[in-house]
């Protein structure tokens, strides 16, 4: 994401319409566009367009839930429009 930086983060496309995304999805988003999943996620953090909402139970980030913020929803439902146009 630092060089070439995608139009949307992945995470944002992971989640469509709905308020929270799996780590699993962003992967699946992020994977065939090039992107690394985890610098996506710190990215939609810093950015704070997403926040943790479920903490997977093996302490590990990869069944972990994460839940759009205001900023978030907005952007996405904006890429969405914009897509449509």
């Amino acid at each position: 994401m630092r060089g070439d930086p995608p139009p949307i983060n992945p995470v944002l496309l992971a989640a469509g319409a709905s308020e929270t995304v799996a780590v699993e999805m962003i992967d699946y988003a992020a994977r065939p566009a090039g992107y690394d999943a985890e610098e996506c996620i710190q990215k939609a953090l810093e950015d704070d367009e997403i926040e943790l909402y479920y903490q997977g139970r093996d302490g590990k980030r990869g069944h972990d839930i994460y839940r759009l913020t205001a900023k978030g929803r907005s952007a996405s439902s904006g890429h969405i429009r914009e897509v449509f146009r």
